[in-house]
């Protein structure tokens, strides 16, 4: 069985965030919470882990994974976009339970410079983003579940082929909004939004803070 380590995902303990970032730093792969359910992280340019958790999970090189970070300029240098319309929207839309799928401008390493579109992922989560920064480097993010199979936002319904396959665990109990995040598509150019998955964040505001920072002809 995996190494497993207890934490306050609200109040999470430096010393512990240390032992899980320094296996991320080696190119490991983990399991731990998020405002969500519980997800696998790795840093997003340790391409071996990548490969370990599409094993893992079960699920196909076409499907990308999204970037987790620690602030709102990490998605504007990664994904190569900026405008005053779209830091409007990424400030007011984050922290929170979304996945914000952009076009990709910037160049980028690997299987990344061959995707024309990235989703980020900026939580509300005092562990996410302590993971992330002491890391050094975004993480990708993606469910802790082989493909096809529901998310766990409970520690105690995680499956053992997942946990079992993977470098630590983090436990953090249950996750706060079991319920996965609402994925969005923007395209800034066209001034245009996508729902591409119901989740925890309602649409409906999601949109109005779209129509405020994106009026119609910037």
């Amino acid at each position: 069985m995996s190494n497993r380590i207890i934490i306050d995902a609200q109040n999470p303990d430096r010393l512990l965030v240390e032992q899980a970032a320094a296996c991320l730093r080696n190119g490991g792969v983990l399991l731990h919470a998020t405002e969500t359910v519980y997800g696998l992280a790795a840093r997003w340019n340790a391409f071996e882990a990548l490969e370990r958790i599409r094993t893992i999970k079960g699920r196909e090189q076409a499907s990308p994974f999204s970037i987790l970070v620690w602030d709102v300029e990490q998605i504007f240098t990664l994904s190569g976009q900026r405008s005053p319309a779209l830091e409007r929207f990424v400030r007011r839309l984050f922290p929170g339970p979304i996945t914000l799928v952009l076009p990709r401008l910037a160049p980028l390493p690997g299987e990344w410079g061959e995707l024309q579109a990235i989703g980020f992922r900026l939580p509300d989560h005092p562990l996410s983003i302590a993971l992330a920064k002491q890391a050094g480097a975004a993480l990708i993010t993606t469910s802790a579940n082989k493909s096809g199979q529901p998310p766990a936002a409970d520690s105690s319904l995680l499956d053992p082929q997942v946990y079992n396959a993977v470098d630590l665990i983090i436990d953090s109990g249950i996750c706060p909004l079991k319920t996965p995040s609402t994925v969005i598509k923007i395209d800034p150019q066209k001034s245009s939004l996508e729902l591409l998955r119901d989740g925890a964040a309602p649409f409906q505001q999601i949109e109005a803070t779209f129509r405020k920072c994106f009026p119609e002809g910037e």
